[in-house]
């Protein structure tokens, strides 16, 4: 058996859903009360969260923030030793999305350092380094 600590979705933004949960009515009030109904509709994403955070009972469902970059994206593209994915920063923690994904809390910082900023051939660059240590290093 594989243990995955997280799982990661990608959804469209506007895509609508129409799910109609295989247990009857009365099934549905006894286990799980007003929480779900026979019949959900709405954003794919909404609908997912409910249905695994009351079915499954994933009760931690992380979304991107207010974050957004000068391109309009929720995330950063990077790489992580020789892994490329994506760095998430959110309100309380950062995430990089790519395996294994890593998840930090604010709280585990000890430091954040910015390097090679600036450092392109016409003085302009996109690119930085950026080094995250934590509290207790035992990732």
């Amino acid at each position: 058996m594989t243990l995955h600590n997280f799982i990661a979705m990608n959804f469209e933004i506007e895509r609508e859903a129409n799910v109609r949960i295989n247990l009857n009515p009365e099934e549905i009030t006894q286990k799980y009360g007003e929480e779900l109904k026979p019949e959900m509709q709405g954003k794919l994403y909404d609908i997912l969260s409910s249905l695994f955070n009351h079915l499954v009972g994933i009760k931690k469902i992380i979304v991107p923030g207010d974050f957004q970059s000068s391109r309009g994206s929720k995330a950063i593209k990077c790489s992580v030793r020789a892994a490329e994915g994506h760095l998430y920063p959110l309100r309380s923690s950062v995430v990089f999305i790519h395996k294994p994904i890593i998840y930090i809390r604010h709280s585990e910082l000890k430091s954040v350092e910015f390097s090679r900023i600036g450092q392109g051939t016409t003085g302009v660059s996109r690119s930085f380094d950026i080094t995250l240590t934590k509290l207790r290093d035992d990732t």
